[in-house]
């Protein structure tokens, strides 16, 4: 009776019957099983280069490979292709400082409340460091815009484009009341206050 158990067992784990989804993530150097079912071991499927953000497959290669290791696919005929998107896995805190001290620079009591950046294209971060940020001067005057990040990985120059987005304000001069052609502008017609940087204002 155990040896007919035990053979039912192996027959109901390898007819085990899973669905796939058009869309998967990923952050090391391939596509793993756990990828696809995160209850299932670590193990390789697919290769991808650092410098690729992307990995497409043929659904039907897909579910070739996994039947390798026992893993039968139901929706077979729904899903013709399978993307694979890297997960950025570098903590962006670092570029996002280097950014807001560019602004700092440019705009001497700019205030920064929020700030977000966001890479154009994932790759895979690891091992490699931030040398600098490059952003055009007239994109220091707008609340969003790219910029370039310069890495060092492997000892060989890296160029990513990120995109930002923030809420900062600048000081400026609103007027109190009217006034004529020819009046000096003066704390009585004036007061200090700040306005969004837009791209549309300009520092005082």
């Amino acid at each position: 009776m155990k040896i007919v158990f035990i053979l039912c067992s192996l027959i109901l784990f390898s007819s085990a019957i899973s669905n796939i989804k058009r869309n998967y993530t990923f952050v090391d150097d391939g596509i793993y099983i756990n990828n696809i079912f995160p209850n299932k071991e670590r193990i390789k499927l697919f290769t991808v280069k650092d410098d690729r953000s992307k990995f497409n497959i043929k659904a039907f290669s897909l579910i070739k490979k996994l039947q390798e290791y026992n893993i039968s696919i139901s929706n077979v005929d729904k899903i013709a292709n399978i993307s694979f998107t890297r997960k950025q896995t570098f903590d962006a805190n670092e570029i996002r400082d280097l950014l807001r001290s560019k602004f700092l620079e440019n705009h001497e009591d700019i205030e920064i409340e929020n700030l977000s950046i966001r890479p154009l294209r994932n790759v895979n971060m690891a091992n490699i460091t931030v040398k600098d940020i490059i952003i055009a001067s007239h994109t220091l005057n707008k609340n969003k815009g790219s910029f370039k990040a310069i890495f060092e990985f492997k000892g060989k120059k890296k160029i990513l484009f990120y995109n930002f987005t923030m809420l900062a304000t600048l000081p400026a001069v609103q007027l109190t009341r009217d006034i004529s052609r020819g009046d000096t502008f003066s704390s009585l017609n004036t007061q200090s206050t700040r306005v969004k940087l837009s791209g549309r204002n300009k520092p005082i």
